[in-house]
């Protein structure tokens, strides 16, 4: 059976058992580097065909699908590609990638992707004291519908005079601050990736407005101003609509479900 046909026939068997979430409750956090034969031009022309696909294959059980591409002008350790692939369920996750369009699903993305170093994130909503490197949070821990209200992306940088040890440390401490203090203005979700290198974060929020009164916060002003002296700023952008055809640098695509 052809790729295509695999993925009409799960979209199917998918809309027939389950309807479309109304909220998220499981992530994956996916970091991807385009392919070391693939040029920017062309991995940026055939990514809107994977993201469609990936639409598509998670029908019925996908609450939201953000895709971050971010600047062309980076460091080599960003990936070329973060997506927060927001689900009903880990069980429901799980049974889609057990079938044979699931699989094929699975192998579709090295059409695109490095296999070497491209892969999600492991994933908690469990916060520890001291956050893990390379590990996704859901920081608020709690389901909420992504496709709600607004959604903004961010990439800091960890800057060279801080020790990755220093950055850990605070970043732990950093991410509580941000959820407990921005909470009462409106923020409603948070997922994270704790890099030694960079951190990444995904935020809902009620509103625009909400967002903008958040950071003029005397709490989002200090968190802020502590964020500038660990991090420098490489990526913060609001989602756009993602027209299903092309993306470019420097932009978070909401998928439009």
């Amino acid at each position: 059976m052809s790729l295509k046909k695999i993925f009409m026939t799960l979209t199917l068997f998918v809309a027939s058992t389950s309807c479309a979430s109304g909220q998220a409750g499981y992530y994956r956090v996916w970091q991807g580097f385009q392919k070391t034969d693939m040029t920017t031009e062309a991995f940026q022309q055939r990514l809107p065909w994977f993201m469609n696909e990936t639409r598509s294959i998670y029908t019925g059980v996908l609450n939201n699908y953000l895709v971050a591409i971010p600047p062309a002008v980076k460091p080599a350790f960003i990936p070329d590609e973060f997506a927060l692939v927001a689900l009903n369920s880990e069980q429901d996750y799980q049974n889609v990638r057990a079938t044979d369009a699931g699989k094929a699903y699975g192998q579709a993305h090295w059409q695109v992707f490095n296999q070497e170093n491209s892969k999600s994130a492991a994933y908690t909503s469990q916060i520890p004291d001291r956050l893990q490197h390379n590990q996704a949070y859901d920081v608020m821990g709690t389901p909420i519908d992504w496709n709600s209200g607004t959604t903004t992306f961010f990439i800091g940088l960890k800057k060279d005079s801080i020790t990755a040890d220093a950055y850990m440390t605070w970043l732990s401490r950093h991410i509580k601050e941000v959820a407990e203090g921005l909470k009462p203005y409106g923020l409603k979700g948070y997922v994270i990736i704790a890099n030694d290198q960079y951190e990444v974060a995904f935020m809902n929020w009620e509103s625009t407005e909400a967002r903008n009164a958040a950071f003029a916060s005397p709490v989002g002003l200090h968190v802020r101003s502590e964020s500038e002296t660990y991090m420098s700023l490489l990526m913060f952008q609001e989602a756009q609509v993602f027209d299903k055809n092309s993306v470019t640098s420097d932009r978070l695509y909401n998928t439009g479900l």
